[in-house]
């Protein structure tokens, strides 16, 4: 019986070129086969019980569309529902039109609920409480303009109530404010004046005005609203009544 010689260094050279190629195209074909196979692979393991109680896992959850909110925070509360705030969800829109929104999801029903949010919560932080609640604090007080989007000049203003016997003065938001420039000026919030507090000092009764400040922009548009340094909104001694024009 004789021996298979090996074949030479030329030719196994030659068979490795051709077959190269050869394997590269079948797994070219067959690519999408492959890929379809190690995907439902990867389905099934990720889907096994025993997996899902080791490692969690992530699905995507079909919202209603009336309940759909951009999902700034979120928290697992002790009844097993989410909590999911989105205040404003960074549109300002929304902030401008007082629309916030928050949402509670059931995970074991698939329920949702809508959940009134009276101020606008998106970034703000939140903890749980010793006693299981959730305490949410913070938000977004206002929306930043850019430079090159600004029309009209802003800032903060001090309001002072000087009469301590009529008590404290509430003004809406667009409550228009006339400086002493003469110029007005709108709040972009409600805003509560304290009334004045009396106090004696040596026999004598002072009055201390109360004080809150509250941002606003000028109504006029350009830059002749700014004021530098800070203008005061009232003259003095002069009651806010007498110092406001109408909303």
């Amino acid at each position: 019986m004789s021996t298979r010689r090996r074949p030479t260094l030329a030719r196994r050279l030659f068979t490795m070129a051709v077959s190269l190629p050869l394997m590269a195209a079948v797994a070219v074909v067959n690519k999408p086969i492959v890929v379809f196979a190690a995907e439902r692979f990867h389905e099934f393991s990720i889907n096994r019980p025993s997996y899902k109680q080791q490692y969690g896992h992530w699905s995507l959850l079909d919202v209603p569309a009336k309940f759909r909110i951009n999902a700034i925070h979120a928290a697992l509360l002790r009844t097993g529902k989410v909590l999911i705030v989105a205040g404003s969800g960074n549109n300002r829109d929304n902030f401008e039109a007082g629309t916030f929104r928050t949402i509670l999801w059931d995970p074991r029903t698939d329920a949702f609920t809508n959940v009134a949010t009276p101020t606008d919560l998106f970034c703000g932080g939140h903890t749980f409480l010793p006693n299981g609640n959730l305490l949410v604090a913070g938000g977004t007080k206002s929306y930043e303009v850019l430079e090159a989007d600004i029309t009209h000049a802003a800032g903060v203003m001090k309001i002072k109530n000087e009469s301590p016997d009529n008590g404290s003065r509430t003004f809406p938001k667009g409550t228009r404010l006339l400086g002493g420039n003469g110029r007005a000026y709108l709040t972009r919030a409600d805003v509560t004046v304290p009334a004045a507090a009396k106090m004696s000092h040596g026999g004598q009764t002072m009055v201390h005005a109360g004080e809150v400040e509250v941002w606003v922009d000028a109504a006029d548009e350009g830059d002749l609203p700014i004021v530098t340094p800070a203008l005061g909104v009232y003259p003095p001694g002069c009651p806010i009544s007498a110092c406001r024009a109408g909303p």
